[in-house]
């Protein structure tokens, strides 16, 4: 059984953090009721997906997990301080944590779907 290679984990999971804390930050300072939020969802989970293919792209026996645990660490990271300001300001309902739960799972299975990507791409290259 291969054991998973934990430096390139991290390092998917601080590029899934880093674009999910640059268009997180975006989506909050665009005018209530704007649009260009969902696209900006779009790019944060499209970034999910990178740091697990990062994640996955040099243990492709393990690309899935690996991709899954980057994708969740980064939003799990970001989820808890998004809850943490949210009691501070006291603004944290039964909704806003229901959100945060369904948001680390997209970004997990983001994350997961990158993997994927490694998974398939060192499979096509083994192929030739």
């Amino acid at each position: 059984m291969s054991q998973l290679d934990w430096p390139p984990v991290l390092k998917g999971a601080l590029v899934a953090g880093v674009v999910a804390l640059a268009f997180g930050l975006g989506g909050r300072a665009l005018p209530s009721g704007s649009s260009v939020v969902f696209l900006f969802a779009l790019i944060i989970f499209a970034g999910m997906g990178a740091g697990g293919f990062l994640a996955g792209q040099p243990q492709p026996a393990l690309a899935l997990t690996a991709g899954a645990i980057a994708g969740f660490i980064a939003s799990l990271v970001l989820q808890v301080v998004n809850v943490i300001v949210a009691v501070a300001k006291g603004t944290l309902t039964i909704g806003g944590l229901a959100s945060v739960v369904l948001i680390v799972m997209i970004s997990t299975s983001a994350g997961s779907l990158g993997g994927y990507v490694a998974f398939r791409r060192a499979e096509n290259q083994v192929d030739g």
